[in-house]
């Protein structure tokens, strides 16, 4: 990545975490490139420490959380906005996650609470259940309302309509031409846009 980023190419993430959450990761590399965050609700600049693109969800995305609650109970629920994370329901799942993200214990908030606007929601449950979630969801009323997408084996996201890795990354490269040659590589379902944007699109050995 040094070498690469040495002799003039530009090096970022796609990620579906927050700015703080990959800040760590982006300062120890040092990555030369702004980073698509929230899978795809935010664009950030770290070397100049500012957001350059934000989407958010509208209040209706609290009746597809409802929906999906009653259809899965033992699901948990976290909210993700500019500055915040919130839980606003747990499950034993929820401990993979903090271990797999080294997260600490976000602080409890029932999702219809949260005041800040929210850029994405995540839901956590056994892949068994994921799979059903992501069948009813979209089959469901709100089918069309919003971006869903499984991002890997226990974790369902709802983004705004339009949203995804590969429309932020679209956008950045817009304001920040030109490029001789594009490649993304993933290996989730939200991955998906971005490689089908990339001139090179790779999928990981253990890819969805």
């Amino acid at each position: 990545i040094e070498y690469f980023m040495e002799n003039g190419g530009r090096f970022t993430f796609t990620t579906g975490r927050t700015p703080h959450g990959i800040g760590g990761l982006a300062k120890e590399i040092g990555i030369n490139f702004p980073a698509v965050v929230f899978n795809g609700s935010g664009i950030y600049d770290f070397e100049a420490g500012k957001t350059l693109y934000d989407a958010y969800l509208d209040d209706g995305v609290d009746d597809v959380i409802d929906f999906i609650v009653r259809e899965v109970p033992d699901c948990a629920v976290m909210a993700a906005g500019d500055d915040v994370q919130y839980c606003s329901r747990e499950n034993d799942i929820m401990k993979v996650y903090y271990k797999v993200s080294h997260y600490e214990k976000l602080e409890f908030k029932p999702h219809r609470s949260m005041t800040e606007r929210k850029k994405k929601i995540i839901i956590l449950a056994t892949e068994e259940n994921v799979d059903k979630i992501a069948k009813t969801v979209r089959g469901s009323e709100y089918a069309d309302k919003y971006n869903y997408m499984k991002t890997n084996w226990f974790l369902f996201e709802i983004l705004p309509k339009g949203v995804s890795k590969g429309s932020a990354l679209k956008r950045v490269t817009e304001m920040y031409p030109p490029f001789d040659k594009i490649l993304v590589c993933g290996d989730g379902e939200n991955d998906i846009e971005a490689i089908k944007f990339a001139d090179v699109g790779i999928a990981a050995g253990n890819a969805m």
